[in-house]
C-alpha cells in the first residue's frame, strides 16, 4: 500500500541526509510546531477522493506529499530537501525509484496557485512529472528498522 514516511522514518531519512551532506545546513525537526506542521503534510498526501477500495495512484501521492511540503514550509529551512527525500522514500516504499530533477519539481511546484483550482493543476504536473520519471522495481519492505 502506497503511504508517506512516518515521523520517525522522517527523522532517520533526515539523520542520514546530515550526515551525507556533512551538516553544513543540516535539516533540523527539533520543536513540536515543526514536526506538527510537518505531520499535516505527511498525511495531506492520501487525502485523495479515490473510490472505495481503491488505492491512491503512487505519482499522486508523491506529487501531494511533495507539494504540501513545499508549499506549506513546515521547518524554517531544508523544505524542498525534505520534500524530496519524503517523495523518494513514499515511491520507494512502493517499489518505484525516482530519476526526476530536483530543480524541475521545485520550479513546477512553485507556480502562481493563488487562482481557484490552480493547486489542483499543479499537483496534476507534478504528477505527470514524477510519473514520467520513475521506474518500478517491484514491491519493497516497508519498514525502515530491519
Amino acid at each position: 500500500m502506497m503511504r508517506p514516511p512516518t515521523l520517525k522514518e522522517v527523522d532517520l531519512l533526515v539523520a542520514v541526509i546530515n550526515a551525507q551532506d556533512g551538516a553544513k545546513e543540516p535539516i533540523v525537526l527539533a520543536d513540536l510546531e515543526s514536526r506538527s506542521r510537518l505531520q499535516r503534510c505527511l498525511s495531506y498526501a492520501l487525502r485523495w477522493p479515490i473510490g472505495a477500495g481503491q488505492e491512491p495512484q503512487p505519482e499522486r501521492c508523491a506529487a501531494r506529499l511533495y507539494y504540501s511540503i513545499v508549499k506549506g514550509r513546515p521547518l524554517a529551512d531544508g523544505n524542498k530537501r525534505l520534500a524530496l527525500i519524503c517523495t523518494a522514500a513514499c515511491l520507494a516504499g512502493a517499489g518505484f525509484v525516482p530519476s526526476w530533477s530536483p530543480q524541475e519539481m521545485y520550479e513546477v511546484a512553485m507556480r502562481d496557485d493563488e487562482e481557484p483550482g490552480q493547486a489542483f493543476t499543479i499537483i496534476d504536473d507534478l504528477a505527470l512529472l514524477i510519473f514520467s520519471n520513475i521506474r518500478y522495481l517491484g514491491h519493497t519492505a516497508r519498514s525502515m528498522h530491519g
